[in-house]
């Protein structure tokens, strides 16, 4: 995955982080959890400041479709 996988980097973090809340995490936060996915290759910080919304308005979108499933987290 990369940076401009922002759907795939969505969903990822939607499974393994079903009650943390997109709207309210900080840019340095969510660069940490997109960093730490398996997988992700695609450096240490976006090349352009719109793949941050464009992941959390995605994970926003995914929650509210009610596709997570807590079970399959191991953080929660």
């Amino acid at each position: 995955m990369k940076w401009e996988d922002y759907g795939e980097i969505a969903e990822a973090l939607n499974k393994l982080y079903p009650k943390r809340n997109p709207v309210v995490m900080e840019d340095s936060e969510l660069i940490e959890k997109v960093i730490a996915l398996p997988g992700f290759e695609g450096g240490e910080k976006p090349e352009k400041d719109m793949y941050l919304p464009f992941i959390s308005n995605k994970w926003i979108l995914i929650r509210e479709r009610g596709t997570t499933i807590v079970d399959d987290s191991p953080f929660v």
